[in-house]
């Protein structure tokens, strides 16, 4: 009986090593100059990693990319999906993340966050509006209540997110489910729509490159 209760413990946490409770937040992108694109962008979350795809489409183009932010070797890893030529290796390419730099451009170099204490449900879940200025834009969002993730902790792989930055600035856990961004004039300049929250299990294996594809680095390396 010991040895059976021993067996059903010992399986019960090599699975919770296996699969952790995320979520997976879709939303649609929208800004002044992205008129005629559609671009959809989701995230996959738990409280130790993520990952985003990002779907991409105007009139000339249709593109899927993945970025994993891979915590162990402090790097980006990003690939796109899609048929490559005939006999070349599918890659992936793995950034450092100090070779990542934000956008100065927009005005986001001075930041300061607020969470307001104000609550609404978005999608079944609690969140809080915190609001976001810089010395060009002022950012309103909401951020989840009930899914209270050290999402901050992945700016510096996402470095041109104003949302990331705000919640990295204050360390506000949460993760931001919708967002609209206005210029000093009141235009609305930048926007994140929810289209869906997800709650559901994902495994070590999600956040790996899928085997079919290899570094470009050594890619590279194994032709010279």
């Amino acid at each position: 009986m010991k040895r059976i209760l021993f067996t059903a413990l010992l399986s019960a946490l090599i699975l919770c090593a296996i699969a952790e409770k995320g979520w997976v937040f879709t939303q649609k992108y929208e800004s002044a100059d992205s008129k005629g694109q559609n671009i959809t962008v989701s995230w996959y979350v738990t409280s130790q990693q993520c990952k985003m795809k990002m779907e991409f489409s105007d009139a000339k183009v249709n593109t899927v990319s993945w970025f994993i932010a891979d915590m162990q070797q402090n790097k980006l890893l990003t690939y796109a999906e899609g048929s490559v030529p005939s006999g070349a290796q599918k890659a992936f390419f793995a950034i450092p993340v100090q070779n990542i730099k934000a956008d100065k451009t927009s005005g986001t170099a001075r930041v300061s966050a607020q969470a307001t204490g104000e609550t609404k449900s978005v999608s079944g879940l609690l969140c809080e509006k915190v609001l976001v200025k810089t010395n060009k834009n002022i950012t309103e969002m909401w951020v989840s209540k009930d899914f209270k993730p050290a999402f901050y902790k992945f700016y510096p792989f996402f470095q041109n997110s104003i949302e990331l930055m705000a919640l990295s600035e204050e360390k506000i856990q949460g993760f931001p489910v919708s967002s609209q961004t206005k210029d000093i004039s009141g235009q609305v300049t930048a926007s994140y729509q929810l289209l869906s929250a997800q709650s559901i299990e994902l495994s070590e294996a999600d956040f790996k490159v899928p085997s079919e594809y290899k570094d470009a680095e050594e890619i590279h390396n194994g032709k010279n």
